[in-house]
């Protein structure tokens, strides 16, 4: 059995096929969540629900993140994840690359 995150608050997240709820670690303004696989972690944006990565397979590696993603010149203050469509390309490719940085993944499901 997976333990669960501490401290533990609930979320809800985008799935494609609509909103679940599920446990998360808050890291305003984000929600770190466990994945699919109950195994790996995911970071969403709170507001939105929108599951900006996942595949990460610590929680200090999404925390790194959560800290490089605030440093950005970006408004995380949205609530329609339309806004992220707006972005520039710059900054679309900069999120990549520190995902990536952090050892993780976009893409994947989550549950």
């Amino acid at each position: 059995i997976t333990p669960p995150l501490k401290p533990v608050t609930a979320i809800y997240i985008d799935t494609g096929l609509g909103y679940r709820l599920v446990e998360a670690v808050v890291s305003t303004p984000f929600g770190i969540h466990r994945g699919a696989d109950g195994e790996s972690y995911c970071l969403s944006h709170i507001a939105t629900g929108y599951r900006i990565a996942s595949g990460f397979a610590s929680l200090d590696q999404v925390l790194g993140l959560c800290e490089d993603l605030r440093r950005m010149k970006i408004t995380w203050d949205f609530t329609d994840k339309a806004v992220i469509a707006g972005w520039s390309s710059y900054a679309r490719n900069k999120i990549l690359s520190l995902i990536t940085k952090h050892g993780g993944t976009t893409g994947s499901t989550t549950r």
